[in-house]
């Protein structure tokens, strides 16, 4: 991966790569590490689901049982001219959802409030839309294969939610009654309308008759007929057709006007309810509400199943519709069709007229006024049989919808339930503590593993150091071990002795790892030297109980010999040159000739040479030191160090040529289930480890530089 990659490309945990089995794993065991604080957080949670659910206002539910039986005659088509067909299974699944959309609708929301006595009291007082208030507390629940449905009301008040679920019933059964008398209304007078206009044509039609036959004298024979009258007869024949035609699509369409202002649907008209499309979309659209009533069984209104069968019902209703519309246009061209064609009919009977005027003018003439008496009397009859009709309708009375069982009190409330409340409070608990401990990984961007160093800074994880533990020191000894065994193959590979250990940022244990790197040496009998080159904080001194001067600085300045400054250690085979007096200008030392010379020396009488080097980040003396040293070794202390500073670090060694052998991860804890393994297996009760001790008099050093 290009160093320049984004952090979301450089970024390693569960959440990055999750796919992987690697990342599985590391998750797994990040959530492991934390679950004390998971199981702090699923505890909160729990309390705060008590909490909630101890404060909460218990609602109760009551429920009134309707009966809605199927239709009888529609009123609104008794004015119909197309034939009545019975309904079918998907007509009245259609039906029975229109009822069901009628309870919850908002003006019977607010008829239910004014029975009630409600609108001067909260929520409704000053509300804007008191019916869609009321109708929130109100579900509708249909009782399969049966005619029956629940009316469920939930309040805080017991004894309420019986009353409001008992009243909701009731209005809906008197506003069923009304809008049946109010379609018999408005049918019944359009009918008189149309019933006068007919009578006035039939009176019309008969009195040109009767002064046509006056005035002309005619005699109509009562044999056959002539060309001309029979041609005569059969356009008549088809012109009162037309015109009937025309009058009972005009009656059809006055329907549709007055379904459209009631606000009735046109697809229960049976002219649209026939076409096989609207039966298809009617047969899917029951489909998908027997799936939503199972649906609503198992999950909450909102649910997004429920939602999604919902938006399919109202996609297949606006379908219904559309399809609706599309045979009412039909309709209407069939209308203007039939206008055109009664004009067209009347034309050729005129034209025939005109052609054959002189051999039967008189008789055609009589004829036809004849044919449109007869039409207007037929018509006339029509509509007062349908009035005829209506108004024994009308005189019935009847209503198709009952009150089967009055909404009791109950007295369990339906919310909150303890158990589920707590059962969820306790899952979202535990969710939330691991949401947390992933999020803080995410955003966590320091080195803390060995994948990591391998991962981000692409070098080798020479060593792992734990944590200083009293307990088990021979872990660190066998970490330092591990560290001199890699160094060993690498040199088998380099050919160099020197070998320089640096860190990105201070106090990350470079002095403590260099001092502990030169006694694993020195334990295999090499001649060994450890040098501390870090002129401005020098720590080694401490480290092994040394004088600090005379050293490495006073060496270049005071031009001591070799042996002067060389000090011997309480470990065998090692020795070490500590900083000396700290110069002024560490960097122009570091560049002496002086400098080259005491390597040189050191080079010709140590089988290895250990530097101990400044921190990279903070000056420059690291970076002058790496182009004379055979290996450099980088200290990154676990959990502390961002990722990107050490591969800035890594990257600044590399630009001066430097072979980086790798890198050692210090202050890892042990109690992470990736190493707990290795160092309980490899505890001791001794070891020569340098223990970390804080000088009296420079605190500083008490962790190491």
């Amino acid at each position: 991966m290009d160093p320049q990659d984004s952090h979301h490309q450089e970024h390693t945990n569960l959440i990055a790569g999750l796919s992987g089995e690697f990342d599985l794993k590391y998750g797994l065991r990040l959530l492991w590490v934390g679950k004390s604080w998971i199981l702090v957080i699923a505890l909160l949670g729990l309390g705060v689901g008590f909490l909630a659910t101890f404060l909460q206002v218990p609602i109760y539910s009551a429920r009134a049982l309707v009966q809605i039986d199927p239709p009888g005659q529609n009123i609104s088509q008794l004015s119909n001219p197309y034939p009545t067909s019975a309904f079918n299974y998907f007509d009245y699944r259609n039906y029975y959802n229109t009822q069901y959309r009628i309870i919850r609708s908002k003006s019977l929301g607010e008829r239910s409030i004014e029975k009630l006595d409600l609108a001067d009291k909260p929520p409704f007082r000053d509300a804007k839309e008191p019916g869609r208030i009321f109708m929130s507390r109100v579900q509708v629940v249909p009782i399969p294969d049966t005619r029956l449905a629940q009316i469920v009301v939930e309040h805080e008040d017991p004894r309420e939610a019986a009353r409001w679920a008992d009243t909701l019933a009731e209005s809906y059964i008197e506003q069923n009654l009304a809008s049946k008398i109010e379609a018999t209304r408005n049918v019944y007078s359009w009918l008189q309308e149309r019933l006068a206009a007919a009578e006035g044509d039939v009176k019309s039609s008969e009195n040109s008759l009767y002064e046509y036959t006056k005035q002309q004298d005619l005699f109509v024979p009562s044999g056959g007929q002539s060309i001309a009258a029979s041609t005569m007869t059969r356009l008549n024949e088809e012109a009162t057709e037309a015109k009937t035609r025309r009058i009972e699509i005009e009656s059809a369409l006055a329907q549709v006007d007055k379904l459209k202002q009631s606000g009735g649907a046109l697809d229960a008209m049976p002219q649209i309810a026939a076409d096989p499309l609207v039966q298809r979309l009617n047969l899917s659209k029951a489909e998908l509400e027997v799936e939503r009533v199972q649906l609503k069984n198992r999950y909450k209104e909102g649910h997004p199943k429920v939602k999604k069968v919902v938006t399919q019902i109202e996609q297949l209703q606006d379908a219904v519709r559309t399809q609706a519309e599309k045979l009412v246009a039909g309709m209407r061209a069939d209308y203007q069709q039939l206008r055109r064609r009664e004009r067209e009919l009347l034309a050729s009977i005129n034209s025939q007229r005109k052609e054959s005027i002189e051999d039967s003018r008189k008789t055609v003439q009589l004829e036809m006024l004849q044919r449109e008496a007869l039409s207007n009397k037929s018509l006339y009859e029509a509509i007062l049989q349908k009035i005829k009709e209506t108004d024994v309708a009308s005189s019935l009375r009847e209503n198709n919808v009952s009150i089967v069982e009055r909404a009791s009190i109950s007295a369990v409330p339906i919310r909150p339930q303890p158990t589920k409340n707590l059962a969820i409070a306790l899952v979202l608990g535990v969710l939330s503590g691991c949401g947390l401990i992933l999020l803080r990984d995410y955003l966590d961007n320091t080195l803390k593993e060995q994948e990591d160093i391998e991962r981000h800074l692409r070098v080798d994880c020479l060593a792992i150091v734990p944590e200083h533990d009293a307990a088990n020191p021979s872990v660190i000894t066998e970490s330092y071990r591990t560290l001199r065994a890699s160094l060993l193959f690498t040199r088998e590979r380099e050919h160099g002795n020197m070998i320089l250990v640096t860190s990105s940022i201070p106090q990350e244990g470079k002095s403590t790892t260099a001092v502990n790197l030169a006694k694993a040496l020195a334990e295999s009998g090499d001649p060994t030297l450890v040098v501390d080159f870090d002129l401005r904080r020098s720590s080694i001194h401490t480290h092994l109980r040394l004088y600090r001067e005379p050293g490495l600085a006073d060496y270049c300045t005071r031009d001591l010999k070799l042996d002067v400054i060389i000090q011997s250690t309480r470990e065998p085979h090692l020795s070490a040159v500590t900083s000396g007096k700290l110069p002024p200008n560490p960097p122009a030392l570091i560049g002496s000739l002086a400098v080259k010379r005491f390597l040189e020396e050191c080079r010709e009488r140590f089988t290895w040479i250990i530097v101990d080097a400044p921190p990279i980040v903070s000056v420059t003396d690291p970076l002058l030191l790496a182009k004379v040293s055979d290996l450099v070794l980088m200290v990154v202390q676990a959990n502390r160090v961002d990722r990107k500073l050490a591969k800035r670090s890594l990257n600044a060694l590399k630009r001066t040529g430097a072979r980086v052998a790798g890198v050692v991860l210090n202050s890892v804890d042990p109690k992470q289930d990736s190493y707990h393994y290795y160092y309980s297996y490899y505890a001791e009760p001794e070891s020569k480890v340098t223990r970390m001790r804080r000088p009296p008099n420079r605190k500083a050093a008490a962790r190491g530089a």
